[in-house]
């Protein structure tokens, strides 16, 4: 099975087309509750205990959004009409999302944060950043197979390398494409993001579920006779 940027990405505009306003107030909710976390992070900023809980409770909020807009955008892509504003809250995996976020950012942004603080050659860390690339590719659908498939965050990890298998390559310049795209939404005096973003995470959300389909019906070694 081959991996098609160009379908993903057709799909992603098709379906922003279908509920463009339901997409963009998901965008803009998300972009307040991005300004209530950064007012918590400066108002705590002065000590080091209260900076620390502001820290710790703004990142608690931002995860109630980002499950609950990992499910809104799952549900739009299978079924649009059916899709509403409520479903950006999405309690269910909140822990389960949470631990999973935990992981991954213990497996690929704290080792490279830990190479930025001593001070490295940026040549150097330029480099080393594609060790945390390919950890990302990896494992980059872990947080959709914990609200799509309720997996815990270990089996998630587990099965966004199963699903990924082979599809790596395509998956990074689909990333490449999703990353021009927006690009090209901030030059267009930052407006075009509220129809680049909802247009590219769709496309995402459509390579994940093309993967996730697809291999759930290959049968697995175990299985084959």
């Amino acid at each position: 099975m081959t991996l098609s940027i160009k379908d993903c990405l057709r799909f992603g505009w098709e379906t922003f087309k279908k509920r463009p306003w339901l997409l963009i107030l998901a965008l803009a909710i998300g972009v307040v509750i991005e300004g209530v976390t950064t007012m918590i992070e400066e108002a705590t900023a002065g000590d080091v205990v209260a900076a620390t809980l502001g820290i710790l409770v703004a990142l608690l909020i931002s995860m109630v959004y980002a499950v609950g807009h990992t499910h809104l955008f799952l549900k739009a892509h299978d079924a649009p009409a059916a899709a509403r504003v409520k479903d950006l809250w999405y309690p269910k995996a909140y822990w389960r999302f949470l631990c999973t976020s935990v992981l991954l950012w213990l497996f690929i942004g704290l080792p490279y944060l830990a190479l930025v603080l001593l001070k490295l050659p940026d040549v150097v860390l330029a480099i080393l950043i594609i060790p945390a690339l390919v950890v990302s590719l990896v494992f980059g659908f872990a947080l959709y197979l914990v609200v799509d498939k309720d997996l815990g965050p270990i089996d998630a990890l587990k099965e966004s390398a199963r699903i990924t298998k082979g599809h790596r390559l395509q998956i990074f310049f689909l990333l490449l494409a999703v990353i021009g795209i927006n690009l090209l939404g901030l030059l267009a005096l930052v407006i075009g993001l509220l129809v680049t973003i909802p247009t590219t995470v769709l496309a995402m959300v459509h390579a994940y579920r093309t993967l996730s389909e697809t291999l759930s019906l290959v049968p697995t070694e175990e299985a084959v006779v």
